[in-house]
């Protein structure tokens, strides 16, 4: 699981469904959920993500309607018979993501590409209030 602290910076919802603006190392990540705990702008809190939900794009240009777009560098890879660990460092901050071997290949990927991380406002969630 990766973990990331942030502040949350706004709240937008219309009937059931809530939008969370996060400002986590002053970029901006985004939470879709249809319940929200308690929560309120200037919170404090931890934010998780799976790794299987992080996609990686190399030298990506255009447009792409993931709400959540970061920028790391690749520290580690380890591959498995059909999966693949990808180790990235955003800002000091370890994150983990999981692609197909194959998709590893396909992208020529190595420790020290510079790479996008791709991640859609609903698999972002509150693992705690800090």
């Amino acid at each position: 699981m990766n973990y990331l602290d942030g502040v949350v910076s706004d709240i937008q919802n219309s009937d059931s469904l809530h939008i969370v603006e996060f400002e986590v190392e002053n970029e901006h990540l985004y939470m879709m959920s249809l319940e929200i705990p308690t929560i309120h702008v200037g919170l404090h809190v931890r934010l998780a993500i799976k790794p299987l939900s992080i996609a990686i794009a190399k030298r990506f240009s255009g447009s792409i309607s993931f709400s959540n777009r970061l920028f790391a560098s690749v520290k580690e890879i380890s591959e498995g018979a059909l999966l693949c660990s990808v180790r990235v460092d955003f800002k000091g901050h370890e994150l983990e993501a999981v692609m197909s071997k194959r998709a590893l290949q396909n992208m020529h990927l190595r420790v020290g590409d510079t790479v996008v991380l791709f991640v859609k406002a609903s698999d972002v969630f509150i693992k705690e209030v800090l």
